[in-house]
């Protein structure tokens, strides 16, 4: 891979990773050699629990647990994408 594009263990969370974009961005960042964990209100099919954190970011607890798992796995966090989908309007 070409040296600009890896992350080296940059550590990166990112929202509505398990389905469409976000699971594309969470698939290259790990092909660059990023720590990552995404976030869903469902498990996916085969997911890794250690690579996953299962919580609904549109809620007060859903947020502080992804906060609160992120920082107790990752001791911290270099990159963050919001891609959670969907909406009430």
């Amino acid at each position: 891979m070409n040296a600009r594009w890896r992350l080296d263990g940059r550590r990166a969370l990112v929202t509505g990773g398990t389905k469409g974009i976000g699971e594309a961005v969470v698939e290259r960042l790990r092909r660059g050699e990023g720590t990552v964990l995404a976030t869903a209100r469902s498990v996916p099919p085969g997911g890794n629990s250690e690579e996953f954190i299962q919580a609904d970011v549109s809620t007060r607890t859903g947020a502080d647990k992804i906060i609160r798992t992120t920082l107790d796995r990752l001791g911290g966090l270099d990159i963050l994408i919001n891609s959670v989908g969907g909406s009430s309007a």
